[in-house]
This record gives C-alpha cells, structure tokens and sequence, in this order.
C-alpha cells in the first residue's frame, strides 16, 4: 500500500459554511459550536467575537459588538 506523503494526494473538499437567509452570517449548529468558533478566530487571528443566538431566526451567529 502506498504511502500518502503530499498535500496533493488527497481530494480537496473545502468546507463552506452554511449561511443565515436574514443576516448572511455563518450558522452554528449549537452554542458549544459557536464557542469554539470564537476561541478559534481569538487564537488564529486575534479577533474577539462573542456568540449569540438571533432571535430573528433561531440561529447561532459570531457577532465583533458587545451585546
């Protein structure tokens, strides 16, 4: 069996996020999710979103404002 060694011996099939029909913001399936998103974009890039729950549509969403 071969051994995989090159980034180009795999398929690539990027991920792309589901989108909010009201704010076009990416949807979260849960709160633990959207968390672990936050704490992501804060590590990777420096960036300080909080998580919240729309009541427009039910959804969760990463928002940059202080609620």
């Amino acid at each position: 069996m071969a051994r995989r060694t090159a980034i180009t011996d795999y398929d690539y099939n990027p991920i792309i996020p589901e989108r909010c029909d009201l704010s076009d913001k990416i949807i979260f399936r849960n709160a633990a999710d959207a968390q672990h998103a936050a704490r992501m974009a804060y590590f990777d890039y420096g960036s300080e979103v909080i998580p919240y729950q729309d009541p427009a549509c039910g959804h969760w969403h990463l928002t940059s404002k202080a609620q």
